[in-house]
């Protein structure tokens, strides 16, 4: 970063704040390229007034020609190479110091640290007024060259919080170096492009200080990808295109922030942005927080065959990151070849610490993402995956089309979320499939300790496989282990339609290892078992849900299994109310049971009406098996159809009345 002094970049108001010294008072103007004599200010903001017969030259006319530059003036240039070519600006020519160190670019000139460009015994200084246009540093945007020098001498030059401007075309770059707060920007059609055969671990824009404010809008990147050392089973090669990892900054007690607005990532090999804030203890707080918005933007055809989880997606954030990522559209318009890739992975660095994420996802579309199991041994990695530690987190209203594996998967280390007003449709399938998709799919915690408060309601999950909805905590008993249980769930209001398809277990809703939960009011078709609960340590609501089309039961539970301390063994408490539930069963559909109980103290049964057609009978509406310690109670239900035996007691004290099997009251 260049120092703030006298002998550094000048912008028009400096000048204009110096206009009572004698280095500015003396300009020489009026000979060719040089704006005639007058004020400063008419120097500085004033149109250039040139002599009868002269003209604006370009910046290489003048390095070409270095004896028409005179020291203590500002020329006013057509274009850097070419008139128009969109390298246009205003340098004062100051007198090369002999302590420089000069920097030679692939276009025949040299540059300094402060991005003034050497003219013999002089150097041109660009007056920015606030932008740097990297043309006005030598940069072509010209796809047979590589302008990372001279883009890199428009960001040091740069003051604080200053713009850099792109010029349409394409700039090809290596690796770029950010340490200030900076905003870069396109003048219309800009794209920056990776250099061909990079070695690898190779970062585009790299912020490389904390504390900082960095956005970058209307940008289009092109990672290149195909152009590029390839991974394999054994080696990862990172191809970053925007980079942020405080662990690799001098520490700053202070937020930085990110802004992506309005930019196209393609081709990317690797991520398209990496982030990673600290994962210490001691700065797991807003304070030392990395800030960001991701909005507005475009990622298609990002590299899928890279090994393990951490090279995979599009967007990566661990550790103490908060943000939104909203209006964006993640399309991968080439087939799958091999394994998938991930959009959005949200992950901590340290699973020894507990270090929180909070992120908003919203209003995104997703299409043909999702990653299978890699080479290395790594598991599947939804759409959008939270693997651990997000506080607060909001996914609502994305729309997931053709899916490779689970649109949205995440693991129970996680507390405050909400899953809500989603799509998904479709999965994707091909010879490479080892896992058939899901739909919402939270797993076990593989680390830290009892967390709660999961919403998932108002979801759209059809033509899919497998289960529709699923959240598992852990226990004592189950590795990896502790881990702690989950407790405040609620599912209400989702669609859930499956894909029927032979021997494939699936659930509409699936949930395991849990303190208390609330299902209501969804609609599940097409699944093995409509609700399936299990390993319920206090109690659960089942209650106004529409159960379509189950092959082997309709209610599921199964209570707290005993070994685990902190709970009272077969404690948990069962509401069962309101429901609608209907099927056919064909040959085949043997074992079917609308409800099953066991390992559960009280179980309430009321008001829920069940149609069982088709060639076979169910075996049982409503059936418990073992360690049932309390009562049954079963009141006004309904069932219509043909079924072996209305109860099966196997254990509990049955107290039941008015329900009807095919209009007559059950003895």
């Amino acid at each position: 970063m260049k120092e703030h002094t006298t002998d550094t970049q000048l912008s028009r108001r400096k000048l204009l704040g110096a206009a009572g010294a004698a280095v500015l008072t003396g300009m020489v103007l009026g000979t060719a390229g040089y704006a005639r004599q007058g004020s400063v200010t008419e120097s500085v903001y004033g149109e250039p007034q040139e002599e009868p017969g002269c003209c604006i030259k370009t910046v290489m006319f003048y390095l070409d020609n270095p004896s028409e530059l005179q020291d203590d003036c500002v020329v006013t240039t057509s274009g850097f190479y070419a008139d128009g070519d969109g390298g246009s600006a205003m340098y004062a020519v100051l007198p090369v110091l002999g302590s420089e160190t000069w920097i030679s670019t692939p276009y025949g000139f040299e540059l300094n640290g402060n991005g003034e460009i050497r003219a013999g015994v002089r150097k041109l200084r660009y007056l920015s007024d606030g932008a740097a246009n990297v043309k006005a540093f030598g940069a072509k945007g010209d796809p047979a060259g590589n302008d990372t020098i001279p883009i890199q001498a428009a960001i040091d030059a740069s003051d604080v919080g200053a713009t850099v401007l792109f010029p349409s075309g394409t700039y090809v770059v290596t690796s770029l170096t950010v340490v200030q707060s900076t905003r870069f920007n396109s003048m219309g059609g800009a794209t920056i492009r990776f250099q061909d055969g990079l070695a690898q671990r190779t970062l585009m824009f790299r912020m490389a200080a904390n504390g900082i404010d960095v956005s970058f809008e209307n940008l289009v990147f092109d990672g290149n990808k195909d152009n590029h050392t390839q991974p394999n089973g054994v080696n990862r090669y990172y191809y970053r295109i925007l980079y942020w990892a405080f662990s690799d900054n001098p520490y700053v007690s202070g937020k930085s922030s990110l802004t992506v607005h309005g930019c196209k990532f393609l081709n990317t090999p690797s991520h398209a942005i990496y982030l990673r804030a600290y994962d210490d203890a001691d700065k797991a707080d807003m304070n030392h927080a990395l800030l960001y918005s991701i909005e507005d933007n475009h990622f298609e055809k990002g590299y899928e065959s890279a090994p393990g989880d951490v090279d995979t997606s599009m967007i990566s954030l661990n550790n103490n990151c908060h943000g939104i990522i909203a209006d964006n559209t993640f399309v991968k318009n080439e087939a799958v070849l091999r394994h998938g890739l991930g959009a959005i992975v949200i992950s901590t660095g340290d699973t020894a610490v507990e270090v929180f994420s909070s992120v908003v996802i919203r209003n995104n579309l997703f299409h043909n993402y999702g990653r299978q199991n890699a080479d290395a041994g790594i598991g599947p990695i939804g759409v959008v995956e939270f693997y651990a530690s997000c506080d607060k987190l909001i996914i609502d209203g994305n729309r997931f089309f053709d899916s490779y594996y689970t649109p949205i998967k995440g693991k129970t280390n996680s507390r405050s979320c909400v899953i809500t007003n989603n799509i998904i449709e479709g999965a994707l399938i091909n010879a490479n499939s080892e896992v058939k998709q899901f739909g919402i799919n939270i797993g076990r915690g593989s680390y830290f300790g009892i967390y709660d408060k999961y919403i998932i309601s108002h979801n759209i999950i059809k033509n899919t496989f497998g289960n529709g909805i699923t959240i598992v905590g852990s226990s004592s008993t189950v590795a990896p282990a502790p881990v702690g249980w989950i407790k405040d769930v609620v599912i209400v209001g989702n669609i859930v339609e499956a894909i029927a398809e032979p021997g494939t277990e699936s659930y509409g809703v699936h949930v395991r290892h849990y303190e208390n939960a609330t299902i209501s009011n969804n609609t599940l078709k097409n699944n093995v078992r409509s609700i399936y609960c299990s390993n319920c340590k206090i109690g659960t609501i089942i209650s106004n849900n529409e159960l379509h089309n189950a092959t082997k039961g309709f209610v599921i539970f199964q209570g707290y299994t005993a070994g685990e301390g902190g709970y009272t063994d077969y404690d948990a408490d069962l509401v069962v109310t309101g429901n609608l539930m209907r099927t056919t069963l064909t040959i085949g559909n043997t074992g079917f049971w609308c409800q099953y109980y066991e390992k559960v103290n009280t179980i309430s049964s009321t008001g829920n009406v069940a149609r069982v057609a088709g060639a076979i009978p169910a075996d049982y509406f409503i059936r418990t098996g073992s360690s049932v310690t309390g009562s049954v109670s079963a009141h006004h239900n309904v069932l219509q159809g043909n079924v072996t035996s209305f109860f099966l007691i196997g254990s509990g004290t049955l107290n039941q009345t008015q329900n009807l099997h095919n209009g007559t009251i059950v003895p």
